[in-house]
């Protein structure tokens, strides 16, 4: 992202948490409206899940008369599209938390437009690809088994074994719904058992409290445990984009009673007390969110904390590209194991999961070769020749540099 456009993306983030400086949103904007940069603009928005909350402050701030009149109108369709959008998901998300109750399973919205509305006030306001749901680890097989008895089909078409074998290495299952694409990840975790996130349910339900949403009342994880969420999901991914900083920075403004020390006895609780460290880092760093004084401390006297929010935050401001590429090749996929490890509260840990990502068997190894569970030793040496030969063969499939 050029220089201006990365400003106008971090005002507008700061702009929407209260955290900006006054006329500072607006200046930016003149600077790019003087160089025409209004369609390379939307283009970075959209990869940074930050269209809906640009469109929506431009109009706030009554910029958008800077604009020509054809790009106006763009930005005006896509914000009618994601309002529609939005509008959509969240009834199809009560219809399925409605199905799964008359199962008989309790399932709580997670992410997605609940989370819109709790930070923002706005379920069309944060942009979510998919559903998310939290059901308890004992009910995850049946919500499956429901769902997929109303049309939900699994987004993996191969077979991925049992469902207890899926739960051993997995947090989640993606389904699809029939007709409408609609993708739907039913949780039973916070995190894949390799990164030492695990997830207490009940404490989540304990805190949870009603939100309405399209006129339901609907259950929405309390502060504290959605910032834990948040956090977490946000180191596992890279902190792919600046929306993901803006939603974490938008609860703590939203929620200025939260309690950090239930914050901080969660996170050690779940095993994610670095990552939320991270998180904590981030979000003051780079948009100017207050943070406890104690919190701060903790982060600051961590080294590799200190190192991996300096990448983050430098990479946003220097406009460089995502910490996690997608369709990674064997070194991306390193360098992306790295990364994970370097967020685990232990060094032993974050060692362990290296050696888990060379020898331990994925969900892709589990479609590939479907073993019963007396020989899943066998993926000890399945695994490590499997990313040799998938790598090794795109590698030699990969035309030199000098034909690019």
């Amino acid at each position: 992202m050029k220089t201006v456009i990365r400003t106008v993306l971090i005002t507008c983030a700061r702009r929407v948490c209260t955290t900006d400086r006054p006329g500072e949103f607006e200046a930016a904007v003149r600077e790019l409206a003087a160089t025409g940069g209004w369609e390379a603009l939307l283009a970075a928005a959209a990869e940074q899940g930050m269209a809906m909350l640009l469109t929506q402050e431009l109009h706030k701030a009554d910029l958008m008369h800077l604009a020509p009149a054809d790009v106006h109108a763009r930005y005006l369709r896509v914000r009618r599209g994601g309002v529609a959008r939005a509008l959509i998901m969240s009834a199809t998300l009560i219809r399925t938390l409605d199905l799964l109750a008359s199962a008989g399973i309790r399932a709580m919205p997670w992410k997605g437009p609940i989370l819109g509305q709790a930070v923002y006030g706005d379920v069309a306001a944060r942009h979510f690809a998919d559903l998310d749901v939290l059901v308890y680890p004992a009910d995850a097989p049946r919500a499956i088994e429901t769902l997929e008895g109303a049309g939900w089909l699994r987004a993996l078409e191969e077979d991925i074994g049992p469902m207890d074998s899926l739960m051993r290495t997995e947090c989640e299952l993606p389904l699809v719904e029939t007709g409408t694409g609609t993708v739907l990840e039913v949780h039973w975790g916070l995190d894949p058992p390799a990164m030492r996130s695990s997830l207490d349910v009940d404490t989540v339900w304990k805190s949870a409290f009603p939100l309405l949403l399209l006129g339901r009342s609907l259950p929405c994880a309390g502060p504290a445990d959605t910032f834990v969420g948040l956090a977490v999901h946000a180191a596992r991914h890279g902190w792919l984009n600046l929306e993901q900083a803006c939603s974490l920075g938008a609860l703590v403004i939203a929620h200025p009673e939260t309690d950090w020390a239930a914050v901080v006895e969660r996170s050690r609780m779940f095993g994610c007390y670095r990552r939320c460290l991270l998180g904590a880092v981030v979000i003051h760093d780079l948009l100017a969110i207050p943070m406890p004084d104690d919190i701060l401390r903790a982060a600051r006297s961590d080294r590799g904390v200190r190192r991996l929010a300096a990448r983050v935050c430098g990479r946003w401001k220097a406009g460089g590209a995502t910490a996690l590429v997608l369709d990674p090749g064997l070194v991306d996929r390193i360098r992306q194991q790295a990364w994970k490890a370097a967020t685990f509260d232990r060094r032993g840990q974050g060692a362990g999961y290296m050696l888990g990502f060379v020898f331990g068997a994925s969900v892709e190894d589990r479609m590939a070769f479907a073993l019963p569970r007396p020989l899943e030793h066998l993926y000890l040496g399945l695994r490590p020749a499997r990313l040799l030969w998938k790598h090794g063969r795109r590698a030699l499939r990969r035309p030199p540099q000098g034909d690019r």
